[in-house]
């Protein structure tokens, strides 16, 4: 895909498309720290490191005062979130800067192709396991004591029903964008 210039030149010098792109780029970092290195949930149980030295290490030193420890241990023994949720999740959240920054798409355009279709498939099995996580009732709001659990959880969640069909139509329409070029 070539660009006239014109739109990389903008995201260079329109302060908006900066501060966009650098909150963007800030919550990707954000969320691929907290997949893939604290706390890391998916190795908990997986990882001697994680569960013997990482996770006591927060535990000891009041991270869970924030966020409470059971958001964090969730989905341990649900393998199937790891690898439908979270893992996708990670590899979307490292793709993304790079999918959106028209100066390198220009510099890698077979790179930009391949990670275009490895994004696709992550925004498919992140979509994906929303309806399980769901399924599971491992949603954030059963593990706040002062919110009441609603039931049955397949039911009651059209927010997040909402932002799987969102997320999922924002994966679709980039896919088609790509394909028109």
């Amino acid at each position: 895909m070539k660009h006239n210039g014109s739109y990389a030149q903008q995201l260079h010098t329109d302060p908006a498309l900066k501060l966009i792109y650098s909150i963007v780029l800030f919550l990707c970092i954000c969320m691929l720290t907290w997949i893939l290195i604290a706390p890391a949930s998916w190795l908990i149980e997986r990882s001697s490191f994680h569960q013997n030295v990482l996770f006591p290490y927060l535990q000891s030193h009041g991270a869970f005062r924030v966020v409470p420890k059971e958001v964090v241990t969730k989905y341990q023994g649900h393998s199937l979130i790891h690898f439908t949720h979270i893992l996708p999740g990670a590899l979307w959240s490292a793709i993304l800067p790079f999918q959106l920054n028209p100066v390198w798409r220009e510099q890698h355009p077979k790179m930009h192709r391949l990670l275009g279709y490895v994004f696709a498939i992550s925004f498919v099995c992140v979509t994906i396991g929303i309806p399980v996580i769901l399924q599971r009732s491992l949603s954030y709001d059963y593990f706040f004591d002062e919110l009441t659990p609603p039931a049955p959880a397949m039911i009651k969640k059209p927010p997040l029903w909402m932002l799987a069909g969102w997320f999922f139509g924002c994966g679709m329409h980039s896919i088609r964008m790509a394909r028109s070029q």
